[in-house]
């Protein structure tokens, strides 16, 4: 009775409760990293995009104005990129037209729609799905992330094989604590000034060009490929526009 006592009176001290918001932080932490591959990721996404896109809004109206002002007359001020996302799927990431350094903030609501995700792969063309092999399909069992999840162990000279190697391991081993750490790594390197060097050859060519360039592939097998992209994205843009007439007519 008298150790209950001592209990109730410690929790009732300023040390006390600074203990017990400490452990429940603690087993909350824990409870999102063990879930945190399949499910509080995307949660986690929802959330925080969902307070970006508010915080963002002013600067999203800005642009607006300004993209309104480069876009011809009948252009819309949004431009859409088919790019392949989660299970290789076609997705399109949007950003505005005419407008260089802040052109992508659009892509926070492409995190919030589920189409993108802060911390993942990077963004690939259509056109290299149908070239990448059945083993590096797996890279795809994750979003495309605004941050790339190799930010702090790519460097100039890495290849497309090695990034394909390296997305894989992401993708079975999704960690919040490392996701974190890669966000605080690419704030730091945005503030230092730092480029993009470390994308290597991803950087410049899109994977079909670079087969092509180290003979991997002929012209026809890089405008297969190319044939392959469009008529992936026709299927895809036939299939939206098929579910929207039928929420229309409900």
């Amino acid at each position: 009775m008298k150790l209950l006592n001592s209990s109730e009176s410690f929790f009732e001290t300023a040390g006390g409760t600074a203990f017990l918001i400490v452990a429940i932080v603690v087993v909350l932490l824990l409870l999102i990293e063990l879930n945190y591959k399949f499910f509080t990721k995307y949660a986690l996404d929802f959330i925080f995009a969902l307070i970006g896109t508010v915080i963002c809004s002013p600067v999203m109206l800005v642009c607006a104005v300004i993209a309104k002002g480069c876009a011809e007359q009948g252009e819309s001020i949004v431009e859409k990129t088919p790019c392949l996302g989660s299970k290789g799927e076609v997705v399109y990431v949007h950003s505005f037209r005419g407008i260089t350094r802040c052109k992508n903030v659009l892509r926070i609501v492409d995190v919030l729609c589920g189409r993108m995700s802060f911390v993942g792969i990077k963004l690939m063309a259509v056109q290299d799905g149908a070239l990448i092999s059945d083993e590096d399909m797996q890279r795809f069992g994750t979003r495309p992330g605004l941050i790339k999840h190799f930010v702090n162990k790519g460097y100039a000279e890495m290849t497309y094989e090695e990034m394909f190697e390296m997305d894989i391991a992401y993708c079975k081993k999704r960690e919040l604590f490392s996701d974190i750490y890669k966000v605080i790594y690419t704030f730091v390197n945005f503030v230092r000034g730092n480029g993009n060097a470390y994308l290597g050859e991803t950087a410049e060519k899109s994977y079909a060009q670079v087969l092509l360039d180290c003979g991997e592939i002929t012209e026809k097998d890089f405008k297969r490929a190319n044939e392959l992209a469009q008529s992936a994205i026709e299927k895809y843009d036939k299939i939206k526009e098929f579910q929207s007439d039928k929420q229309k007519h409900r």
